[in-house]
């Protein structure tokens, strides 16, 4: 198959390949499939750094040492309305799963929700904010502190904070400050690729909320953001550049392309 122009594929036999490529670097299937997605996520919405640009890498320090597979997710509440989570050397959209989770169940208790997370693996936390708005709450993320783990040159600029609004139609709106840039469809696939995978963990703060607050908030910030499913799609777009990610991919898990 050509890579010379955009590639459609069944999101679920991605999804079901990267996975396949991470538990063969000895992660479990469930923690695989959190980080697929949160893969797919990262292109979906045009943060290609944090997309198929991380696998092959993350194969690699997984390979190393750099990132443990098998790693403990620390979870905890060290105050009434707070959760923690501290994502170890696991990939970083392990972490993040767990985040919107917890998230997600406490709003189902109560109006309002904070979730202090550590990830020391790259990432786009604004598939939490993602999550959160497509179960029709308002969520916030703010990068508090830490290098970003993206390197290279695209990093992340502090103060960082994304937004996810519900919005209508099963659409949901993000809102980005600053917007992160990525490698457009002709940079060369090593741009990012030869970027650091990680300097020092990032830390930052999920808060969501469903109150009478939500609609005031999306229609202060609803023009400025950009307008996105609140699922992933059936098949998925892959770019000439985030196909040869996955042969890299592939390439290193020894596992055949599927084309």
């Amino acid at each position: 198959m050509s890579t010379d122009s955009p590639t459609l594929m069944a999101t679920a036999d991605l999804v079901a390949l990267i996975q396949k490529l991470f538990v063969k670097q000895g992660m479990f299937a469930a923690q695989a499939s959190q980080v697929a997605k949160s893969t797919l996520w990262a292109e979906m919405v045009g943060q290609p750094a944090f997309g198929m640009a991380l696998v092959p890498r993350m194969l690699s320090a997984a390979g190393t040492g750099a990132i443990d597979p098998r790693g403990q997710l620390l979870a905890s509440s060290p105050a009434p309305g707070i959760q923690e989570v501290v994502g170890s050397r696991l990939p970083g959209g392990v972490a993040l799963d767990k985040a919107q989770s917890l998230a997600i169940k406490a709003l189902a208790e109560q109006p309002a929700i904070n979730v202090l997370v550590t990830l020391s693996q790259p990432a786009w936390p604004g598939t939490c904010a993602i999550a959160l708005a497509a179960v029709g709450a308002v969520a916030k993320v703010t990068l508090t502190g830490g290098t970003a783990p993206v390197g290279g040159p695209y990093p992340i600029q502090f103060p960082y904070t994304v937004w996810g609004l519900p919005a209508a139609d099963g659409k949901i709106i993000v809102v980005e400050n600053p917007v992160i840039g990525g490698p457009s469809e002709n940079e060369e696939a090593a741009t990012v690729a030869e970027a650091p995978l990680f300097e020092q963990p990032v830390e930052f703060v999920l808060t969501a909320f469903k109150d009478e607050m939500s609609e005031i908030i999306v229609a202060q910030l609803g023009s400025q953001g950009r307008e996105c499913p609140s699922a992933l799609p059936v098949e998925f777009r892959l770019t000439a550049v985030a196909l040869g990610h996955l042969r890299d991919a592939c390439e290193q898990g020894r596992i055949p392309c599927p084309w």
